[in-house]
């Protein structure tokens, strides 16, 4: 998922549903110093233990409040997003807000680019 990032013109990126970790530690090894990374996880014990390892990245508990975080850091607009997010278990209303914001944050030409396992977020048109 992160090679598809051109991490030397990363200004600000954020990973929705971190987790464990698992994508996240591959983001550390990429970013550069200047990058913003926001992460984005609802469960309290795993969001801790993503503030305690990734400490110069700012964790927030509900991705669909991505915009008011955006706000709150500084971040005009985002390179890339990165999702673990199960986009197939959630109701359409937080579903069609997600894509929404997603699509309204990313810079032009920036990528969602979302883990699935099922085909509920397969490449559509979001105009």
């Amino acid at each position: 998922m992160v090679n598809q990032a051109s991490w030397l013109e990363v200004k600000a990126i954020a990973e929705l549903g971190s987790g464990t970790g698992a994508i996240t530690r591959y983001i550390q090894q990429q970013v550069q110093g200047s990058t913003k990374v926001l992460l984005f996880e609802m469960n309290e014990t795993m969001r801790n233990n993503l503030q305690r390892a990734y400490q110069d990245f700012s964790c927030y508990p509900d991705a669909a409040r991505l915009v008011e975080s955006m706000n709150q850091e500084g971040v005009q607009q985002l390179d890339y997003i990165f999702s673990g997010l199960p986009f197939f278990n959630f109701e359409p209303e937080l579903r069609n807000m997600l894509v929404q914001q997603i699509y309204k944050e990313l810079k032009p030409g920036g990528l969602f680019i979302a883990f699935q396992y099922s085909l509920q977020m397969k490449k559509t048109s979001l105009l």
